[in-house]
């Protein structure tokens, strides 16, 4: 099984004259393993609390405590490792 400690995240933006730069390059910072789960993990890569969402400004959407519910009209994009029985 994969480490989802592991799981690499990469997030674009834009530089004070509009141009495409990398913000960030590295493990994702928001994974959760759940041990009554069996050691299900689940990584927050993005989220968003509404649809359609803009990509102005370079804060990352990542960055959030972990809440399982999606806001009403939101977005979740994650990786869910379930380990073997």
């Amino acid at each position: 099984m994969a480490n989802p400690a592991l799981t690499r995240r990469i997030v674009s933006g834009h530089d004070t004259r509009g141009n495409s730069i990398f913000i960030s390059d590295g493990p994702a910072p928001n994974v959760n393993i759940f041990e009554n789960g069996g050691g299900m993990g689940v990584t927050e890569s993005w989220s968003t609390v509404r649809t359609p969402t803009g990509n102005q400004g370079n804060k990352s959407a990542g960055e959030i405590n972990f809440v399982l519910e999606l806001s009403p009209g939101g977005t979740k994009f994650r990786v869910v490792e379930y380990p073997p029985d």
